[in-house]
């Protein structure tokens, strides 16, 4: 049963034709710059601007480290498929590799969002090819005396790289106690904070199944409100078995899917629906697999519209979408 529920999201994550065809009608249409798309605003949006060569290098790059991004989230799908193919039990390590994926998606819904500004979704660009940079060095000096060499390093690169952006319109502002670090930038009266909360991206962007992060969290730091879910004891069996586990993780994936397409589609103005239909009917296979009692199934338009946001205030206030912070 496990193995068969993880076919389910197997052939939607990993399977080839599926993949890559809908990856390579977002690119298409991406290039052909359909008009209104906010792909299509943010290049007309770069190309206006006084250092549009630079700016363009940033929406070049942020392609780059998102076709990065999805290969990794591959990569961790395939993971989770071997997992539940093998006879071998580990709930934790599929949950964990969930999670993992789940960020990832996170972050590429919250850069590409299709409702953000072209300034603000090029300071998200931006924000994340500064950060990769600035984390190097936090990185090095967690090794301590071991990672001084890569340190000095870091802190030689780390002020050429904020040049590059100072020098052409982008206004950083750096950590009152290490400058070394971007707290925020700005552009055109826009302002992005650098640091990207996935947590709160979660309840954003996953329209159903937002608890989804909490889920992964308990299983990637070990809580205690979570353990006795998927690991047992001598005298005791988890509350979950292969199969209900099974059940959660594919779920978890098809989300991520639905969110990701979303996104893709929303950003480059792709048709998505289809794709988006397949991964209904595939979590509509899920449900119905691990459903006591009959229900009534809805589309794949109406179960993603149901909710279009947090239903309960969020804890932080938001941190990565309220604005900026001193």
């Amino acid at each position: 049963m496990a193995r068969q529920l993880v076919a389910i999201a197997a052939y939607e994550s990993g399977h080839k034709s599926d993949r890559v065809k809908r990856i390579t009608d977002v690119l298409t249409v991406a290039g052909d710059r359909r008009p209104g798309a906010p792909r299509t605003v943010l290049n007309e949006y770069v190309h206006a601007k006084e250092h549009a060569e630079f700016l363009g290098s940033v929406v070049l790059q942020s392609k780059i480290d998102m076709e990065r991004s999805i290969r990794a989230v591959a990569d961790l799908v395939n993971g989770i498929i071997t997992i539940f193919e093998s006879a071998a039990s580990a709930p934790m390590s599929a949950m964990v590799l969930t999670r993992s994926a789940g960020e990832i998606v996170m972050r590429f819904c919250y850069i590409y969002d299709p409702e953000v500004p072209p300034a603000r979704t090029l300071l998200r660009m931006a924000a994340f090819q500064i950060e990769s940079v600035e984390d190097n060095l936090r990185t090095a000096e967690a090794f301590g005396v071991h990672g001084e060499g890569d340190a000095n390093d870091a802190r030689e690169q780390i002020p050429t790289m904020h040049e590059f952006f100072t020098s052409h319109g982008v206004e950083r502002t750096p950590d009152s106690r290490r400058p070394e670090f971007t707290v925020n930038l700005r552009l055109d009266g826009a302002t992005e904070n650098v640091k990207f909360n996935a947590t709160d991206a979660y309840r954003r962007y996953l329209r159903v199944g937002f608890w989804d992060w909490a889920l992964g969290s308990g299983a990637t730091h070990g809580r205690g409100w979570f353990l006795p879910n998927v690991i047992g004891t001598f005298d005791e069996a988890p509350f979950m078995d292969r199969n209900e586990i099974a059940v959660t993780v594919t779920l978890q994936i098809l989300e991520l899917a639905t969110a990701f397409a979303v996104a893709a589609g929303g950003h480059t103005g792709a048709d998505t629906d289809d794709y988006l239909r397949k991964v209904h009917l595939r979590r509509l296979g899920v449900t119905e697999a691990d459903r006591e009692n009959d229900g009534n199934a809805v589309s794949h338009r109406e179960y993603g519209d149901r909710v279009l946001a947090p239903r309960f205030p969020m804890g932080t206030g938001g941190a990565s979408f309220a604005g900026p912070r001193a």
